[in-house]
């Protein structure tokens, strides 16, 4: 499955790592969905916008996102919500260690 990241920068990288020998693919990171405490992290993966991996789901290039932050966090429950405005429907939050697709 390729996807994008956004959340927080050094989950994001925790997750990468965790999952190389899975069947995730990385491809992006949405600059416009960084957690508020990861300004100034480094990112390791390409920046898109929110537009651009619109555009590339679309296109049947990227499957979903994965969103590098605590479930239930008011950072996530927004971001959830404006994947679900954007009609993006494969969105996996952390539950517990574990990626969970949420029904958006």
């Amino acid at each position: 499955m390729k996807v994008a990241l956004c959340g927080y920068p050094p989950l994001a990288m925790k997750i990468q790592s965790d999952l190389q020998n899975s069947d995730y693919e990385f491809k992006f990171f949405i600059g416009d969905f960084i957690s508020p405490d990861g300004k100034d992290e480094p990112i390791n993966l390409p920046l898109i916008n929110f537009f651009e991996f619109r555009r590339l789901i679309n296109a049947g290039e990227l499957d979903g996102v994965i969103v590098a932050e605590t479930a239930g966090s008011k950072f996530v429950k927004n971001i959830v919500r404006l994947f679900k405005f954007g009609g993006i429907q494969r969105v996996g939050v952390l539950n517990k260690g574990f990626i969970d697709f949420v029904r958006v």
